[in-house]
């Protein structure tokens, strides 16, 4: 099966909507509120998002210099996302090996606030030619990732990741201020015979704790399948953040 049908970024559409195919050469690590990581496709709370995160750029020296982008390509609503996209935060002239700490804010932190539906926050980090090479955008709204690398010369993204996140209720916000974690499940993402293929499994040991409501807002269909058969599609797909699913794969085979 192609890697790229099983990348996350393409598999959530960022890939295509948001940016082109690019080849990730740095690693970039995104924390909100010193402990909550950032992984393609999870979901965090708008709650937990309000103050800014740090990011880290795991690549290249104090010689090279990095722009960090954040953006939201589903304004107001994903089923016709007509703002798209909207500009929440730039930090430029980020040295390698540092964080966005030692960067310029090009455009200040404005946290996620989605109003309708589930949308993709997303970070992209390009690799500057020179320091002090990148100008500020002319507005937050209608902003386009692409252009603003081209108007940069910042030529293609060298990492990306996003995360999702919807309102929240009043008691999702209890949950969330009572420190109540997000369900334990797994998205595995490849094709089957030309067809996208997504996955949700239940890490649970007993009981099933996925809600029809995740299956219907995550456009799956919901069947039951035997542990046998999830065991055996464990083996053959290549898991999404496989560093976080080792004790199911142990468990499962």
């Amino acid at each position: 099966m192609s890697s790229r049908s099983s990348d996350p970024l393409v598999v959530g559409r960022v890939i295509g909507e948001v940016l082109d195919p690019f080849i990730p050469c740095v690693k970039m690590v995104v924390t909100y509120n010193s402990n909550k990581l950032v992984f393609n496709g999870h979901e965090l709370y708008p709650s937990a998002v309000v103050n800014k995160p740090l990011v880290k750029v795991q690549g290249g020296d104090f010689r090279s210099f990095f722009t960090l982008v954040m953006t939201d390509p589903d304004v107001p609503g994903p089923s016709d996302p007509y703002l798209r996209e909207h500009l929440h935060w730039i930090v430029t002239d980020i040295p390698g090996t540092t964080d966005t700490d030692f960067g310029k804010a090009l455009l200040s932190y404005e946290s996620p606030k989605p109003s309708i539906g589930i949308h993709r926050f997303v970070f992209v980090l390009f690799k500057q030619k020179k320091q002090k090479s990148v100008g500020p955008p002319l507005s937050r709204v209608h902003f386009n990732t692409r252009q603003f690398a081209n108007d940069n010369d910042l030529g293609q993204p060298v990492a990306a990741v996003y995360f999702n996140a919807q309102r929240e209720t009043a008691a999702r916000k209890r949950y969330s201020v009572a420190g109540i974690k997000a369900l334990n499940t797994i998205r595995v993402a490849d094709t089957v015979k030309g067809k996208e293929l997504t996955i949700l499994i239940d890490t649970g040991s007993s009981h099933c704790f996925i809600h029809p409501k995740i299956v219907h807002r995550s456009l799956l269909v919901a069947k039951t399948q035997n542990r046998a058969s999830i065991g055996t599609i464990a083996k053959v797909q290549r898991f999404v953040n496989d560093e976080r699913c080792q004790g199911c794969c142990k468990e499962m085979n």
